[in-house]
Order: structure tokens, then C-alpha cells, then sequence
């Protein structure tokens, strides 16, 4: 019997130029990040006017780029770079152009308030497609690790006892070349240090380096609670925050690669370099679009409502009640929030085993305080309130399962607050526009033929 075979031919070349938009479908989300990002305004690019150097890359190619390749679990820049020349999808972003992971590295790098401004964009996009819906919000928190080792963090009496025995080696070394120059009639190079000097006069001023950006870092921590302490309404229910001394002690940490990481406590046990990611997600099961995102360097949540829903309201003032779990219980910055932005915050208190002595004096501040929690609990026996908590199970929870499991994003890439920071607004921005992506080819399906 003969055999009959698609014929696959490699070397003859084609008859006419192939063309990209043939080998990308319609539907394909390249197609819509394409779209997405040319909607922002030329203003919120920053271009090379000086014409001096080599030709750029558009802006919007590089954005679109980064966009669809995180959204394929491609993170590293190399990664991306060599994505440029295996995928189809991501050969017609760049219109079958070429940027090296140095050009991709330093776009977005630099480039944080136009993914800031390209969230914002998409948020509008939202609205116009009627996905984003005016009601209730629900918020949460949850660990990603950083870019650093846990055997770089190191406590200040370990770095100081580190830097006495490096400054020991260095004066030893010093005085060895004097004696070695005293000896001798002349030197290889007066000019430069000997390599074991060099390298332990270099430790040295790491070192001395780490130690002063721990003492900043616990004073730029102490102002920060002088801030809250001062916001603090002494009429309203809860204590104010407690006082972060301005000097650093012995057990202060610091992680010599990622200074502004922190050791939080994992799920699986055990403390990890990380940050504390914080989104606030839309009350909808059917489209839970970010709203607005955030990072912090402290493993709780109690202090994360206020700046969380500060920065909502700035993308989503028509907010009238945020969901929250416990871990939010604080009743200081609940009374605040309510106060300050006409919300309700709907927050399980948590259960207290302390059980107060029969004589113990009630103070007017703990009576305030009992009297706020009671209204807490009243708050959630309501009609929406019994099932507020099944509402952001169901749309902030499936939130963060599906960037840590389908696309894949359980550690940053970048390091320092700052660049965190950027990398989590992208990820954020990579969720939205997959999101609407579906919405959209949902839509599509659903008309008829």
C-alpha cells in the first residue's frame, strides 16, 4: 500500500515574502495588548530628543512586549530576548525587530510611571467595555519572595563584628607593604594597591555602607510611625501605633543583596527575604479586575488597609464597602478609613482568649474600642455581611492563585522597594489585560453567527 505524506520541504525557499499577520490569529492576545497599548496618549512616552546615540526602540513596542511576555511566563529579560526570534506572536509585536536583554532590561527598569500610567489606561478601557462596575471591593495580602538569599541577610552585631576584623586585615595588610617598600629599592606599580588590599579595603566600605543603610532604614521606619502616631484620632476606638526607636539595635537585619527585603514568615514554615503584595481586587466573580495594588516590607497586614484604600480611591472613588479578612483587624485604622473616605469596612474582628479580671477598670479608650468591635460584628450579621466574606474568598483569593500558579509569578526579579514595586504594578497590568482579553473573546463567542 503507498504511502501518502504531507510534503515538508526546508530548503526551497518561499515563492512570495511570508507574512506575520497571516501566522497570527485574530483573536490572539498579542493582537489586543497591541491595541491596549495604543491608546496611550504620545505624552506618556518618553523618547530621546536629542537624536544623538542609535535609533530607538518605539515605547509601545517595548511595553507591548514586556506586557505579552510576562503574561507567557517569560521574566527574565534574556528569556524575552530570545523570544524575539522563537515566537511568532511576540516576532509580530516587535514587527520582527530585535532588542537585546540589555535594551529590555533598562526599558523597564526606567519606565514605571508608564506602566503605572498604562494600568490607569486599562482601568478606563474597562469602563468602556463595562467589566469595571461601581460597588464593593475586596482586598488581601499575600507573600512573594524576593531576589536575594537568605544567607545574605545579616544582623548589625555580625556586621560590625565583620568589619572589626576586616579593618584588622586591612591595617595588617598596609603594614606588610610598608616593610615590603622599605625593603625594597622600588615596586612593580606605585600607582596601584596590592589585590589582597584592594579587595579587603573594598569589604571594608561595603560594610561600612550596610551599617549606615540599616541605621537609615530604621530612622526613615521610626518617622514613618511618628507619621501614624500623629494621625492617630485619640477620640476613636483602638491605641496608637507603638514608638519604632530611631537608633538600630544589635538584632536589626539587613539583606546585603536586596536591603529593602525583609524576613517574613512563610507559608510552609520558616522566615524568607520577601515582600507583602497587596491588591485590591473588584467584589465580581466574573471579573475580578485589580483596582489598585501595592507593596510593603511588613509581614502584617494590620497596617495595610489605609494605604491600600488611599490608593483605591484615587482609581476608584465610587468604592462604598471593602471586604477584608482578619488579619485587617485594626480598629484604629478601620475607624480612620471609614472616617476619612465615606467607606464600610467589612472585617471579621478577631476572637480575644483574654478574659478581663471581674474588678479590672474598663478605660474610656478600651470602652471605645469594645463598643467599635461590637458595631464590627452587628456590621457583619447584616444581610450582605453574612456573605461578604464568601464574596472575597471568591474574587481576591482566586486573585493571587492564578499569578502564582497559571502565570507562574512567586518572586520578584527586580530589587529595592522602588523596582518592586514597578514589577508588581506590571504583573497587575498583565492580569487586567488577560482578564478583558477573555471578557472580550467570551463576548465574541457568544454573538451569534
Amino acid at each position: 500500500m503507498a504511502k501518502r505524506l504531507v510534503n515538508v520541504d526546508r530548503d526551497t525557499p518561499l515563492l512570495l515574502p511570508p507574512s506575520i499577520q497571516e501566522w497570527v490569529p485574530q483573536d490572539d492576545m498579542s493582537r489586543f495588548i497591541v491595541d491596549a497599548v495604543g491608546l496611550l496618549e504620545e505624552r506618556c512616552f518618553g523618547y530621546n530628543w536629542r537624536g544623538s546615540g542609535s535609533e530607538q526602540y518605539p515605547p509601545r513596542m517595548m511595553l507591548a512586549l514586556l506586557i505579552y511576555c510576562y503574561a507567557n511566563r517569560l521574566f527574565s529579560s534574556r528569556r524575552i530576548e530570545r523570544a524575539t526570534w522563537r515566537d511568532i506572536a511576540v516576532r509580530y509585536i516587535t514587527a520582527d525587530t530585535h532588542p537585546d536583554h540589555d535594551t529590555i532590561a533598562k526599558f523597564r527598569r526606567e519606565n514605571g510611571t508608564l506602566i503605572k500610567t498604562c494600568f490607569l489606561e486599562v482601568l478606563a478601557l474597562a469602563r468602556e467595555m463595562n467589566v469595571a462596575k461601581v460597588g464593593d471591593v475586596a482586598t488581601d495580602g499575600s507573600k512573594l519572595e524576593a531576589n536575594a538569599a537568605k544567607r545574605r541577610v545579616k544582623t548589625k552585631q555580625e556586621l560590625q563584628t565583620e568589619l572589626h576584623a576586616v579593618e584588622a586585615r586591612v591595617e595588617s595588610l598596609l603594614q606588610q607593604a610598608e616593610q615590603t617598600d622599605r625593603s625594597e629599592d622600588y615596586t612593580v606599580d606605585g600607582n596601584r594597591l596590592p589585590a589582597a588590599l584592594g579587595d579587603a579595603v573594598a569589604r571594608r566600605d561595603k560594610l561600612q555602607a550596610a551599617l549606615a543603610l540599616l541605621d537609615s532604614n530604621r530612622l526613615r521606619d521610626s518617622q514613618k510611625r511618628d507619621k501614624q502616631r500623629a494621625g492617630f484620632d485619640p477620640d476613636g476606638p483602638g491605641d496608637p501605633p507603638r514608638v519604632i526607636e530611631a537608633a538600630s539595635g544589635p538584632d536589626d537585619r539587613l539583606n546585603l543583596t536586596d536591603p529593602d527585603a525583609k524576613l517574613l514568615p512563610g507559608k510552609k514554615g520558616g522566615y524568607l527575604p520577601a515582600y507583602n503584595t497587596q491588591i485590591a481586587v473588584q467584589a465580581d466573580s466574573a471579573a475580578p479586575l485589580i483596582l489598585a495594588s501595592d507593596v510593603s516590607d511588613e509581614s502584617s497586614d494590620r497596617r495595610q488597609l489605609a494605604p491600600m484604600v488611599e490608593e483605591l480611591m484615587k482609581n476608584h472613588p465610587q468604592t462604598k464597602r471593602v471586604l477584608v479578612d482578619t488579619g485587617y483587624d485594626n480598629t484604629a485604622q478601620i475607624y480612620q478609613v471609614e472616617r476619612v473616605h465615606g467607606v464600610i469596612v467589612y472585617c471579621p474582628p478577631e476572637k480575644c482568649g483574654r478574659v478581663a479580671k471581674p474588678k479590672a477598670r474598663e478605660t474610656r479608650a478600651r470602652r471605645r474600642t469594645k463598643q467599635f468591635r461590637e458595631g464590627m460584628k452587628a456590621c457583619l450579621r447584616g444581610e450582605f455581611g453574612r456573605s461578604s466574606q464568601t464574596l472575597r474568598a471568591t474574587t481576591v483569593e482566586p486573585v493571587f492563585s492564578w499569578i502564582k500558579h497559571t502565570l507562574g509569578f512567586r518572586r520578584f526579579h527586580l530589587r529595592g522597594m522602588e523596582k518592586v514595586r514597578l514589577e508588581w504594578d506590571l504583573v497587575c497590568l498583565v492580569h487586567n489585560l488577560s482578564l478583558l482579553h477573555r471578557v472580550k473573546q467570551g463576548r465574541e463567542r457568544a454573538l451569534p453567527a
